[in-house]
């Protein structure tokens, strides 16, 4: 394990110095500060690279948590209707023709529809703690860079 976890910083690293060295310039150009005048240690490089990264993940995540709840509310609504005995009757049907299918007949809906809210509701509590985590790195960053002036 910590020979993957030391491959990947190998890897990150230098794309991180190099996407903060791009954030930093981007950022100097759009103030209309030449890039030459403030240049920045290796450290605070690699940290505007991590900046760069939330900057970019965080949008992204929200998008997705967006989607993963799109995803658990169809769900517990197909898991609805399957509650339903036309629709239980034609899953029957279907479990009947393919032969690894199983039908529990439950009150509580079909169970692949019960797997499926479970593992979705799983990533969206993942994602979420991601989100606040990163959105929490953010804004005290953020903070500290004000106390830093």
């Amino acid at each position: 394990m910590l020979k993957y976890i030391t491959t990947l910083a190998a890897a990150i690293t230098p794309l991180m110095y190099f996407h903060g060295a791009l954030f930093h310039e981007s950022y100097l150009r759009a103030l209309g500060v030449p890039a030459d005048l403030f240049q920045l240690p290796l450290e605070d490089t690699l940290v505007q690279g991590f900046t760069a990264y939330m900057l970019l993940g965080i949008q992204y995540l929200l998008l997705l948590f967006l989607y993963l709840l799109v995803a658990l509310s169809m769900t517990y609504n197909l898991n609805e209707a399957s509650k339903i005995s036309f629709i239980k009757r034609v899953v029957a049907w279907i479990a009947q023709r393919s032969k690894g299918l199983n039908l529990v007949d439950k009150a509580k809906g079909h169970h692949l529809t019960e797997k499926t809210m479970k593992w979705v509701g799983y990533s969206l509590i993942a994602v979420l703690s991601l989100l606040i985590f990163l959105g929490t790195t953010l804004v005290l960053a953020m903070e500290a860079e004000k106390l830093g002036k």
